[in-house]
């Protein structure tokens, strides 16, 4: 519950522009259970139990992770989000953009990045989840536990090399 401007709360935001009480999000198949939701301002990604991913809410800066979406505003029905990646685990949107993380430890991520909280060490933004890669990562913490997003900002839980 809560604002539901861009569809963030997974109801239709020209019939609800607020949602007063716990809603259930009619959309999603009833075959998905889903083990874990992250939310923020605009958006909420849904982790499944096999390890998918689903996002609605507002499509600027490709915080959703479903790829380039300028003719529309906002996403109310939960969208899959496909990437090459394996069995999620964990799930986090900051404010803008959005991060996960697979079975193998491997960090991915996608939204707004113009203050380098994507972790791909460039300004701009990303449309799909990409795997962030780097020296520092891959040598010294080469499994990712969990990811959270801030407002502008992302930190990791890793297992250090032994």
């Amino acid at each position: 519950w809560g604002p539901n401007n861009y569809g963030q709360c997974g109801q239709d935001s020209s019939k609800y522009n607020a949602i007063i009480q716990p809603t259930l999000i009619n959309q999603l198949d009833a075959n998905i259970y889903i083990q874990s939701i992250s939310c923020s301002d605009y958006h909420t990604i849904l982790l499944s139990a096999n390890g998918d991913l689903y996002s609605f809410g507002r499509t600027a800066y490709g915080r959703l992770g479903i790829g380039e979406t300028t003719s529309i505003d906002s996403v109310e029905i939960p969208r899959q989000i496909k990437g090459d990646f394996g069995k999620i685990m964990s799930v986090s949107c900051g404010d803008a953009h959005s991060i996960c993380v697979d079975h193998l430890g491997h960090l991915y991520t996608w939204g707004n990045g113009d203050l380098l909280q994507l972790g791909n060490g460039q300004l701009g933004d990303i449309y799909t989840p990409q795997r962030v890669t780097s020296k520092q990562l891959n040598e010294v913490y080469p499994f990712v536990l969990q990811a959270s997003g801030g407002a502008q900002h992302t930190l990791l839980l890793a297992e250090a090399q032994k």
